[in-house]
């Protein structure tokens, strides 16, 4: 393969390396993103049931826009993508609002002994043991240790009945999971903080398509697209080329190739650097090193169900069907 001789070069397609891409592109840079995979987008993948007809998103489908405004978050790219480039399938961005302000049914199922938990009680439930004065938020605050031992020290003191200590066990491992993937055990409030104001985007199963659609919408990301490598797996970056800067060498096809630059982008995930599958010369820095192998990230299995329309389902398909399956 020839050598390719850039500004910066990017491992790793996925929205952060497309996003970075971008960025650079407008700031009249040159850049080549290496990408190991045969698609852009990463983790956000959109795959397609019923021939072709209902995309769902087997990985990332949420944004969270937390004390932020929507134009600072990831809602604001999106919106600029549909605006100048249409959002795949015609669909629309669906905003479902704040996330904090009541109780969500999907948690009605998860209580021992008390059935489906009505919606009063349930709102009664989040103001006295989640956000209100004297709730597990305001307490966790004062945390330093993890949310595990905080949430013990907070039973503790409260002195829950069982339905109660269930309410708080489920709040804190979805809103947790939901935000950053990991337990209870591995996030402390100071590193993590939960229940703020914000509001939730949900994709709708077009995440990973509207990352291609991103890369080559030219109005916003000056067609990042032309300047991914697919299939090219990243093996060493090599930080003093002979005096040429930066070369990244990589395996396409079977072959080998490298990309010299002045600067490199690692946005591959923390598994990717976990598993070494990547050299850099020189090591890394002890403490970067030691940062890799000791952060933690946690799986969340994703179930997915689709039926056809004159098929008999134990559900209201019509309303409710996401609280009833979560339920």
């Amino acid at each position: 393969l020839d050598d390719i001789e850039v500004d910066v070069v990017i491992v790793g397609a996925g929205w952060a390396g497309l996003a970075a891409g971008a960025r650079l592109l407008h700031a009249g840079a040159t850049v080549a993103v290496l990408e190991a995979g045969d698609r852009v987008g990463g983790r956000a993948r959109t795959v397609y049931f019923g021939d072709g007809a209902v995309p769902v998103d087997a990985g990332a489908e949420w944004i969270a826009m937390y004390g932020n405004k929507p134009e600072e978050t990831m809602y604001g790219v999106l919106r600029d993508v549909t605006n100048a480039c249409g959002m795949p399938g015609g669909a629309v961005l669906r905003d479902y609002g704040k996330t904090d302000k009541g109780y969500s049914s999907a948690f009605r199922h998860h209580l021992p002994g008390e059935g489906e938990m009505s919606q009063i009680k349930g709102n009664a439930y989040m103001k006295d043991l989640w956000t209100g004065g004297g709730g597990f938020l305001d307490f966790a605050k004062k945390g330093r240790k993890t949310y595990s031992e905080v949430l013990d020290a907070y039973k503790k003191k409260t002195g829950p009945d069982k339905v109660e200590a269930e309410f708080l066990s489920t709040m804190l491992n979805f809103d947790i999971n939901l935000r950053f993937g990991v337990s209870p055990e591995g996030l402390t409030p100071k590193l993590g903080p939960v229940g703020g104001e914000g509001s939730m985007l949900h994709l709708a199963g077009r995440f990973g398509s509207l990352a291609e659609a991103y890369a080559r919408c030219e109005q916003v990301s000056m067609n990042i697209a032309d300047s991914v490598i697919l299939g090219a797996t990243a093996t060493e970056i090599d930080y003093d080329a002979e005096g040429e800067g930066t070369a990244v060498h990589y395996v396409s096809g079977g072959r080998a190739g490298r990309v010299t630059a002045k600067a490199v982008l690692v946005t591959v995930s923390l598994g990717v650097l976990q598993a070494r599958t990547i050299t850099f010369s020189p090591p890394l820095p002890a403490a970067k090193a030691d940062a890799i192998d000791n952060l933690g990230f946690g799986v969340i299995d994703k179930w997915i169900g689709y039926w056809r329309r004159d098929a008999e389902v134990p559900w209201d398909v019509d309303g409710g069907l996401w609280n009833t399956l979560v339920g």
